[in-house]
């Protein structure tokens, strides 16, 4: 027991000790709800750069096809004047939802055609941008105009121009009127909720489409954002409140340069993290919990050691009975001799019972007053077997005070006997427990938050073995507590992290006594599941490690959905093959092989010819199930290493790395010829009806035709149309644009 001079240093001790737990737990859930706040808009950023990257691929595949179209239907114009109205229908009928109308433009600014007709009176457009910028540039390319809002139908329409050209000479504009709500409509796809808005933006500022409220904000120009700055990275997300409405949006955009344009997508910040902010309330509410239960022990604590300084003080002039009744903190001293059914109480017996001496007339009856009437039998049964010798009297029980109030008491006596075993007197003492019911209640409680907490909880010694974990951490792992205690943690882990990592978590963890992040752990069934893991060390007063406490949330779904998300980026949904920005990759990947070995690498670029009369005769499902057939034989007919990309509708590019001489790919060319050409039966066609296409190849050399990927590419792509133009089912070169049928490639 504590000396006099000892108890106020007891007192700042347990003040310090307090502080010291309630500043652990709380920097601990602040920096869990810190850290999960950063994991959510983690979470978000990378969820929204997939989905921007894939309306990306969605724009510049739009745009492409329409561009294939101007160039397809401007030459028709020059050279086939009498057949462009019927070609116009077909391309318009191609390009379905996202085209309005096709039309053409004078060099004198009239309209001279336009798919749904021309009007009575005389149009010109001679004052709109994308006819001005046509005629009077200098490149031959395609221009996409900021929206504008049409003369006669008053609808919104974003104009892609091209120049007709008669040679070296301007002859005209040909233009397709793309629809906005063509994007609307694939960005509703995304799910962004109710505060979120997905939009392209012109570099200079016009709002071309917007997922939400389109007609309020089309046309309108915004102030500069991050991605418009001079040298901006192509991609990239920022945070800021939404100039138009006033949103807070976490955003992801992706830049598409060759078309001046900049695709963004922005969820609302609020919405996305609603979940983990209720989690961050449930975690301070069970923080608020543990605090009050600290505090409630501290109080009793202190009240205990109050108390116990007032009763030493009073011990100074109590006499010699007193203080023998009273040295043990309150403890009360009776004697029951039998004879003379008479009960001796001392003063402390009468304080704990809260009775005056003149209201106790020292008979059991008197004492068996004050029990609990829930208690009275039980502690008549325990006096009974004590009195016979059958058990000790070490029993509790509640007393009900003369105001009402319930205290809690233990009792222990010792029984005299006489020769013959016959009970005599009992001596004994009561003590007033009461303090330490309601802390072994409040314990229950802490215990309770411990048990019923929703994240998987974990104590280790400082070892690493497991001595308790809360039924969390079994509804996660598979692992009952009894099979867990005494494990190592290394016992859970998947094998999908190496030694270095743990190693480097461990070093954290002793360093700054605090680790946070990603985990791949086993459970029981063998199935390996991902878990975001905060540790944290707990020390004694030399600063050596006791034990570390864990707190896991599985976050597998999470982690999937993420995958899901870059698949769905990289990778086309119907025939499974990579789209443009994979694509990209793979290009620079091959150059740069080439680059080290002295080789060559070939972009071949693939249109197929005939598709789209099979679609229009006979369904998009037909034609779905002809692309997917297509794509897998032309996969098949590549070599290993080869990389087979659909870019759009019935367009593919494959890359050949590592070619010894120029035209080491003609047979991969004659293969693609042929696995095209074949015959395919398609579900859903007449019985017996076999569908037969061709293809049209170009093919560019790196590093003889280009030293880039986009030059490579464009390269290609033009001499794929010399090989359309000239009846397709063939392959031309870049380099010296001969038209090769199957069977004819010329190999060095």
């Amino acid at each position: 027991m504590p000396s006099d001079r000892a108890l106020p240093a007891v007192r700042r001790n347990v003040l310090l000790l307090l502080a010291m737990l309630l500043a652990a737990l709380w920097s601990t859930v602040l920096w869990t709800n810190a850290r999960s706040e950063a994991q959510g808009l983690e979470e978000t950023r990378r969820e929204t750069a997939a989905l921007a990257l894939l309306f990306a691929n969605h724009t510049a595949s739009t745009f492409r096809n329409v561009d294939h179209a101007l160039l397809y239907l401007r030459d028709i114009w020059v050279y086939s004047p009498g057949e462009f109205a019927r070609q116009a229908e077909i391309h318009q009928r191609f390009l379905g939802h996202s085209a309005l109308q096709t039309s053409v433009v004078a060099t004198d600014g009239r309209v001279v055609y336009s798919s749904p007709g021309l009007p009575e009176a005389l149009l010109f457009a001679a004052d709109r941008e994308h006819i001005q910028v046509s005629l009077q540039g200098q490149e031959d390319r395609l221009f996409v105009s900021r929206p504008l809002r049409g003369r006669v139908s008053g609808k919104w329409s974003i104009q892609l121009a091209r120049p007709i050209l008669d040679g070296a000479r301007r002859v005209g504009v040909i233009v397709v009127s793309v629809d906005p709500d063509f994007f609307v409509n694939f960005y509703a796809a995304a799910g962004l909720g109710s505060g979120g808005a997905a939009r392209m933006i012109r570099d200079t500022g016009e709002v071309m489409a917007r997922s939400s409220e389109q007609e309020k904000y089309v046309g309108k120009v915004v102030k500069p954002s991050p991605y418009a700055d001079p040298g901006a990275p192509q991609q990239g997300s920022f945070r800021r409140l939404a100039q138009v409405d006033g949103v807070d949006r976490l955003s992801s955009y992706y830049r598409l340069p060759e078309y001046g344009l900049t695709v963004v997508i922005g969820p609302s910040v609020d919405e996305r993290l609603a979940p983990v902010r209720r989690a961050q309330r449930e975690m301070l509410a069970i923080a608020a919990v543990v605090s009050l239960v600290l505090l409630a022990m501290g109080w009793q604590l202190w009240r205990n050691i109050s108390r116990r300084e007032e009763a030493r003080q009073q011990l100074r002039d109590q006499q010699e009975r007193l203080k023998l009744a009273t040295r043990h903190s309150g403890i009360g001293i009776w004697e029951w001799d039998l004879a003379a059914r008479a009960l001796v109480w001392d003063d402390a017996m009468l304080a704990l019972y809260g009775l005056e001496r003149a209201g106790f007339d020292g008979s059991h009856e008197a004492w068996r007053a004050t029990l609990h009437p829930a208690d009275r039998e039980r502690v008549d049964t325990a006096l009974r077997a004590a009195m016979e010798g059958r058990t000790p009297v070490d029993t509790e029980f509640r007393i009900v005070w003369p105001d009402g109030q319930v205290r809690h008491i233990r009792s222990v006596a010792k029984i005299f006997r006489d020769d013959r075993g016959e009970p005599l007197r009992v001596l004994g003492t009561n003590v007033d427990v009461s303090d330490g019911k309601a802390t072994e209640d409040r314990l229950r409680l802490a215990a309770s938050v411990f048990t019923h907490a929703r994240e998987g909880i974990t104590i280790t010694d400082g070892a690493g073995a497991l001595i308790e974990v809360n039924q969390t951490f079994t509804d996660i792992t598979g692992f009952a507590r009894a099979e867990a205690l005494g494990r190592r943690l290394q016992d859970f882990r998947s094998g999908r992290q190496g030694e270095d990592f743990y190693a480097a978590m461990w070093r954290d963890l002793v360093a700054n006594g605090q680790w946070s992040g990603e985990v791949w752990m086993r459970r029981r069934s063998g199935e390996s599941y991902a878990v975001m893991l905060t540790a944290s060390a707990v020390r004694d007063e030399a600063g050596e490690l006791q034990h570390c406490v864990g707190l896991f949330t599985d976050i597998t779904s999470m982690k999937e959905r993420q995958n899901h998300l870059e698949h769905r980026a990289n990778y086309d949904a119907l025939t499974s093959l990579p789209r443009r920005e994979l694509l990209a990759d793979r290009l620079q990947q091959a150059i740069a092989q080439s680059q080290r070995r002295g080789t060559r690498t070939a972009v071949v670029f693939v249109d197929l010819d005939g598709f789209k009369a099979v679609n229009d005769r006979h369904g998009h499902d037909a034609g779905d199930e002809l692309l997917v057939a297509v794509a897998e034989r032309m996969r098949a007919a590549l070599r290993e290493g080869d990389t087979l990309a659909r870019v759009g509708g019935d367009e593919f590019v494959a890359v050949l790395p590592d070619l010894d001489h120029a035209r080491a790919c003609a047979s991969v060319l004659e293969r693609l010829l042929q696995a095209v050409a074949q015959p395919v039966r398609v579900a859903g066609i007449e019985a017996g009806l076999e569908v037969g296409i061709s293809a049209s190849l170009g093919v560019a050399l790196y590093p003889g035709d280009a030293a880039t990927a986009e030059a490579l590419l464009a390269h290609a792509d033009r001499a794929m149309y010399a090989a359309k133009h000239a009846g397709g089912n063939s392959c031309c070169f870049h380099d010296d644009g001969l038209v090769s049928r199957p069977g004819a490639l010329v190999t060095e």
